[in-house]
């Protein structure tokens, strides 16, 4: 029994860890980071810590491949995070604390995030990945909610229908029907809501112009709900993102068209056809778009269809839990989504490769040094930012 025991907590082991995929995406992160700031902006120009000064001959296509490249080995860190917030949710004990606490951190790295992509202390034009990070949390906080309820209501309207023909076998007056309906009614109500806080969600994310925008909510909540056993709606908040995508664009037009013809400065009527041409190749470019996220979803299922059972037969003969296959393909739904709305995050996938390694144990993971690496190492190249210019 001892040596069966121990060859379990053997098993139990292999993999990686909590605490040694964060640090994979930490590293991720830093390379990203440093790439979109202090490489991009101060090695590669001509300023005080130009690298063109040391090597004059220095291609400039060679140096936008290198940011290029570093900046991919940074895509699979949000991944990472974005699948740690649904796992850390489903695991904390006090969610409202979990969610302050990404608050709290969001608002302490909005500085260093500013001196690090601009070099400026403010910059209310584009907030940092905690905000989006902290929508999704508690998008998928309400989610659950509505989803709970729905379950709930959906057992006492399977007990209502059983209860229901039993009196129709008995010849009973059938006066439950109207309870029946109720449930249904009130199912469909805590669906519906569940998909109102969805779009309240990205809508957030969209006006707080926060890192990912609404693409960071969707792939969370697309994790979430395909952890959660709703494969079906994960799939659906992905295409739903695409037209909510849309939507934005086009109120964005109306509001710079309405602009340009009513506002203070207008000063002549633009041309209608132009107008409407250029509204037209906008439109088709959205349409393309709808299409490379159908044909990437159905890439996904035919992964999904191909793969599951040898992955399945892969991980118990490596000793991993079954759960990691969810875990694996919910990550990869996400990053496959991520690349339709955004094909610069093509890389993003590498990061399914780690979690699908992930064997469900903690390992050092202290909470305090990943919450903090993230604004100290933005400060760090913040301060190198603003003091080169």
């Amino acid at each position: 029994m001892d040596s069966v025991s121990s060859l379990e907590d053997v098993k139990k082991k292999k993999g990686l860890s909590t605490g040694t995929i964060k640090i994979i995406a930490c590293i991720s992160m830093i390379i990203d980071h440093f790439a979109a700031s202090v490489l991009s902006q101060r090695l590669l120009t001509h300023g005080n810590l130009s690298l063109y000064k040391i090597f004059p001959n220095l291609n400039g296509d060679v140096a936008n491949a290198i940011v290029i490249i570093l900046r991919q080995i940074g895509r699979p860190a949000f991944l990472i995070y974005a699948f740690f917030i649904t796992f850390g949710f489903t695991k904390t004990r006090n969610k409202f604390k979990y969610l302050l606490r990404l608050i709290i951190l969001a608002l302490v790295s909005e500085v260093p995030f500013n001196m690090t992509l601009s070099g400026k202390v403010f910059n209310g034009s584009y907030q940092n990945v905690f905000f989006t990070l902290s929508i999704g949390l508690l998008t998928i906080w309400l989610i659950d909610i509505c989803i709970g309820k729905a379950e709930k209501l959906k057992a006492d309207l399977i007990n209502a229908i059983i209860d229901r023909n039993t009196d129709n076998l008995k010849g009973v007056d059938n006066a439950k029907t109207k309870s029946v309906n109720a449930l249904k009614v009130s199912i469909f109500i805590y669906v519906l809501l569940a998909l109102i806080v969805f779009f309240a969600g990205m809508f957030l994310a969209t006006c707080l112009e926060t890192d990912y925008r609404s693409m960071g909510v969707t792939a969370i909540t697309a994790i979430y709900l395909y952890n959660r056993g709703y494969k079906i709606g994960s799939y659906f908040a992905v295409i739903m993102s695409t037209w909510f995508g849309y939507a934005v664009y086009v109120l964005r037009y109306l509001l710079t068209l309405l602009f340009k013809l009513f506002g203070p400065d207008a000063q002549y009527l633009p041309n209608l056809k132009q107008i409407l041409k250029s509204f037209g190749m906008e439109f088709l470019i959205t349409c393309a778009t709808f299409t490379g996220t159908a044909l990437i979803l159905g890439i996904f299922l035919a992964i999904y269809y191909l793969s599951r059972k040898a992955l399945k037969r892969k991980l118990i003969e490596k000793g991993r839990p079954e759960k990691n296959l969810d875990f694996f393909y919910s990550s990869l739904l996400g990053a496959m989504y991520l690349f339709s709305a955004n094909y610069a995050e093509f890389s993003a996938f590498i990061g399914s490769f780690f979690i699908v390694k992930f064997n469900g144990e903690k390992g050092w993971n202290n909470k305090w040094f990943f919450y903090l690496f993230y604004p100290v190492h933005l400060l760090i190249f913040g301060l190198i930012m603003v003091f080169s210019r």
